[in-house]
């Protein structure tokens, strides 16, 4: 039983090293799959591994070459995160055993030809006014925190996928003597 998730070309060391430990913590049975196309996990492996507590330095994650030619070989949903007034809230949305989620570029999200490849498209419900994709315009930096109230990356995949793995029963076992060392 499992979520797969399928993170593609972020642009900070750090939130790789976060999502790969919460995947750690939160995946269960499932897989972390990564496209870096510009070789950020090579070039910043020291900030990776931190933030990842050591946890990516074990290779629980497969990297990938391409996203097109994986999801057409996927068999479970493909379900991508978007900043999109038609995406389904995620509070609305029930996952599925093996399911794929797509979380995309912290600025810029998914690639247009990847999401219409995909079978659903989800967002996380926020208070503030976020930007959608129509919003951004990428020939403008980004000035600061706050100037686009969306979640960080790292944050949107814990939320996700907490939310999938609950809604699969995935911590129905769960007891906190399972911290206990064995005698």
């Amino acid at each position: 039983m499992g979520i797969n998730t399928l993170v593609a070309d972020l642009n900070y060391g750090s939130n790789i090293g976060q999502i790969a430990r919460t995947h750690h913590v939160l995946g269960g049975e499932s897989t972390l799959y990564l496209f870096d196309p510009r070789g950020i996990i090579h070039e910043s492996a020291d900030e990776v591994s931190r933030f990842s507590c050591g946890i990516f330095d074990n290779g629980q994650h497969e990297i990938i070459d391409g996203i097109e030619a994986f999801l057409r070989g996927y068999r479970g949903r493909r379900i991508a995160t978007e900043l999109s007034p038609d995406a389904t809230p995620l509070t609305e949305f029930e996952f599925q055993d093996e399911d794929l989620i797509l979380f995309g570029n912290e600025r810029v999200g998914l690639p247009g030809s990847v999401i219409t490849t995909c079978d659903e498209t989800i967002i996380v419900p926020m208070l503030g006014a976020p930007y959608t994709k129509k919003d951004y315009r990428p020939e403008e930096p980004i000035k600061g925190v706050g100037e686009y109230p969306t979640f960080n990356i790292a944050a949107t995949y814990a939320m996700v996928m907490y939310t999938a793995m609950a809604q699969l029963r995935a911590f129905k076992d769960f007891k906190w003597d399972c911290w206990k060392p064995e005698e």
